[in-house]
């Protein structure tokens, strides 16, 4: 059974930059020594500021990069074997206001230009202020997963014999 992931080891970060560090492919694994330019996602700061040789796990889908390295990016926190003890020790701004909602999108921390932001998919400042500390924690991907996967679970048993239309409504509506 192959790995979803690749092990690597954090030799610095790249430059200024706080979205990419610069890693080693760690032994024992296909690219041995390779040198990858691991993009991380909003949230994942915290691995710039590792010890050169910690652990670093990159999904296993590198690309070729242009000079002689490799392109990947961070696994999620919570499956980074260091989050626990080195990633958590970075506290999150709390939003309890749409004022502070607003401030937390137009500061450093924000999702970089372009890329989705969790306001693309909720408008409520509530919804987006329980979501964002889960989205901290693992992907947004991941998040809405977990969430869709406990919406489905307590759907009503009629649920099922619903037709798309009226479950939609009902959805709605809800």
């Amino acid at each position: 059974m192959s790995q979803n992931y690749v092990t690597c080891t954090f030799a610095r970060p790249a430059g200024t930059r706080t979205d990419l560090v610069v890693l080693y492919v760690a032994p024992n694994q296909p690219l041995e020594g390779e040198t990858v330019l691991c993009n991380l996602a909003p949230g994942q700061e915290w691995i710039t500021q590792l010890n050169q040789g910690d652990l670093v796990y990159v999904r296993n889908h590198l690309r070729e990069g242009r000079k002689d390295d490799y392109l990947g990016d961070a696994c999620a926190n919570s499956k980074q074997p260091l989050f626990h003890q080195c990633g958590k020790e970075q506290p999150l701004t709390p939003v309890k206001t749409f004022a502070d909602l607003e401030a937390a999108y137009t500061n450093e921390g924000r999702d970089l230009p372009g890329s989705l932001r969790i306001d693309t998919y909720l408008s409520n400042p509530e919804h987006i202020g329980f979501v964002q500390p889960l989205c901290a924690y693992c992907t947004k991907k991941e998040a809405g997963h977990l969430l869709l996967k406990y919406a489905i679970k307590n759907l009503p048993p009629v649920a099922k014999q619903m037709d798309a239309h009226e479950l939609y409504d009902w959805l709605n509506n809800f």
